[in-house]
């Protein structure tokens, strides 16, 4: 009988666990969500993306970066290197 009672507390932290998880994070996405808006990280940098430019970076960050930004920038005269 003694193992049944062990199934028992089996069971009952086997659906704790989820529930525990889920609210909790829950309660951890509300407060980074309230904390975000009321702190607003970031928001005294005024950055003009004109300006920014990837010297500097590796080639292949240059080029992701290229790919990915608005800013043009200018043509490279390597071909970019092919990953394996």
């Amino acid at each position: 009988m003694a193992s049944m009672g062990n199934a028992r507390a089996a069971d009952r932290v086997s659906l704790k666990a989820p529930v525990y998880f889920e609210a909790l994070t829950t309660v951890a996405m509300v407060v980074g969500l309230v904390v975000v808006n009321v702190v607003q990280p970031g928001s005294c940098l005024h950055v003009d993306a004109s300006a920014l430019s990837d010297k500097g970076l590796l080639p292949e960050a240059a080029t992701a970066h290229a790919e990915v930004s608005p800013i043009p920038s200018r043509p490279s005269s390597r071909p970019p290197r092919s990953v394996p």
